[in-house]
């Protein structure tokens, strides 16, 4: 007589049918348990971290292990850990390192999974790293954002951040809750390897310190940004106190084709330009530098006030004198001075004689220039019958000037 079947009841598998779809089933199963890798740390969101090897470098003992999200349905190798990434390796504490030692005498996994978690907690609690409801820096935060700027998202005054990493927190909905801030270097590499990290000069990792999670980076950021806000705001009330408007371009000075560039020194810059056509450069102070990129100050005013370039500009404005006053115009000086009914030399002729050594690079040199007119001026003043006294008088003047005494009116010989 045949089993009957109760309605909505189904049949069970007999016989060699059914020991078939047992098996299928079994390799099936055991299939997916061999894609699996064998050990690791499954992390609080569900990634990987495994591949975990313990070495000596160093004298220290650490740690390296991949970390990523484990395709167990990929059809080869590559495809299942396409996602997983080769993590920079660790050192353990000392204290760490003798646990793991313990540990290994025990149990191997146990002690792998020890170092793992020891040198990558960050990695293992992946749920606290994202963490973005939470309190930073006394306030209530709800999001954290952190983007890499692309040019399409800059507009033109900031094209030139394209690149650069920036970071915006807040709480949605509070006005005023929002704040940005570009991530340095060694903050990027922080978020990166989710904890303390120092670089070298080269921007290689130097070292790798405490476990940070993004919250914590994003309140270091935000504490550095402030502090460095409000120090660039004490250098702009600095510079802005300076009476900039006592230094103005000499006349008979041009100054052409003026432009800043970086220098060694962050807060200072190299100020080049063209006096009169001729090439000059200064590196500015850090006051003048702060006057200039915040445009306090036009690039000419700070050419003047900066001492080197200051130099420069008078040594240009001193010789463009000098030629403009020839040998002759100052000859015709002193023979004036010594043959009419001046009793000093005039403003004006004083005016010609100091632009005519105005070329001196010392008081020595300057006193050679002012006798060498006197050996010129002076045989014309004897061909011209001038009073003996007159030229010795006019001659004792000239010699005061070289030791930059300028006689008065009051001074002067009486004739």
């Amino acid at each position: 007589m045949a089993k009957k079947v109760k309605k909505n009841e189904q049949p069970q598998a007999e016989g060699p049918k059914a020991a078939v779809e047992g098996g299928s089933e079994n390799r099936q199963q055991k299939s997916e348990e061999q894609k699996a890798p064998k050990s690791g740390v499954v992390t609080t969101e569900g990634n990987l971290l495994d591949k975990i090897r313990v070495f000596q470098k160093d004298g220290a003992t650490m740690v390296q292990a991949e970390y990523g999200k484990f395709n167990s349905k990929g059809k080869t190798p590559e495809e299942r850990r396409k996602n997983m990434r080769l993590q920079i390796s660790r050192p353990l504490s000392s204290e760490q390192s003798a646990e793991y030692q313990r540990l290994s005498k025990e149990d191997p996994a146990k002690a792998k999974d020890f170092a793992a978690r020891a040198a990558y907690p960050m990695h293992v609690d992946d749920k606290a790293f994202h963490q973005k409801d939470t309190e930073i820096n006394g306030r209530h935060v709800n999001y954290i954002i952190i983007e890499k700027l692309t040019e399409d998202k800059l507009d033109d005054k900031n094209k030139h951040l394209a690149g650069s990493w920036q970071i915006s927190m807040g709480e949605k909905g509070v006005e005023g809750s929002r704040f940005f801030g570009l991530l340095n270097k060694e903050e990027v590499a922080s978020i990166r390897h989710r904890a303390e990290v120092k670089l070298d000069e080269k921007g290689q990792v130097k070292s790798i310190g405490a476990p940070l999670s993004m919250a914590d980076i994003a309140a270091r950021v935000e504490q550095r940004v402030i502090a460095s806000r409000e120090a660039r705001q004490e250098k702009i009330d600095k510079a802005e106190k300076v009476d900039w408007g006592k230094y103005k371009v000499p006349e008979g000075i041009t100054l052409t084709n003026l432009r800043y560039a970086p220098s060694k020194d962050p807060e200072r810059v190299w100020l080049n330009g063209k006096a009169n056509g001729i090439e000059v450069f200064g590196l500015l102070s850090k006051n003048e530098t702060t006057a200039v990129k915040n445009k306090i100050i036009p690039l000419e005013v700070a050419a003047v006030a900066n001492n080197e370039l200051g130099k420069k500009i008078n040594a240009i404005l001193n010789n463009s004198k000098s030629v403009q006053i020839s040998e002759g115009d100052a000859v015709k000086a002193i023979i004036d001075r010594a043959s009419g009914s001046e009793k000093a030399f005039s403003a004006d002729q004083l005016k010609v004689l100091e632009g005519f050594t105005a070329s001196a690079g010392s008081p020595e040199e300057r006193a050679k220039m002012l006798d060498s007119l006197w050996e010129k001026a002076e045989p014309e003043l004897k061909k011209g019958n001038v009073m003996a006294e007159w030229i010795d008088d006019a001659r004792e003047e000239l010699k005061d000037l070289s030791e930059g005494v300028v006689r008065s009116e009051e001074q002067g010989m009486k004739r």
